[in-house]
């Protein structure tokens, strides 16, 4: 499983109602062995500027659902756990 650093504010309520507390929930993801934490660098960040205005007739698309689709491509990943309607639009399979 692998996590995009700036999605980290958009799992914070799921992992605070499953795991029990913020903190808690923050330690179990950056101390798990499962769990790959993906960041982007400089690089990336220029990307987005193309990858968002590619998007941008979604309107709602954010900087941070285009770091995401940049560095999901990179790494290979096909699916995606999120209640955001991008990923699905931007061809990803989304979960649940």
């Amino acid at each position: 499983m692998a996590n995009i650093s700036h999605s980290h504010g958009r799992c914070h309520r799921l992992a605070c109602c499953r795991w029990g507390g913020f903190v808690n929930a923050y330690l179990n993801i950056y101390t798990s062995r499962f769990i790959k934490i993906i960041r982007p660098d400089r690089k990336v960040e220029v990307q987005d500027i193309d990858t968002f205005e590619k998007y941008a007739d979604q309107k709602v698309t954010t900087f941070t659902d285009c770091i995401s689709f940049i560095l999901m491509k990179q790494e290979g990943i096909k699916r995606a756990f999120s209640f955001d309607f991008h990923f699905r639009l931007a061809g990803y399979d989304v979960l649940p």
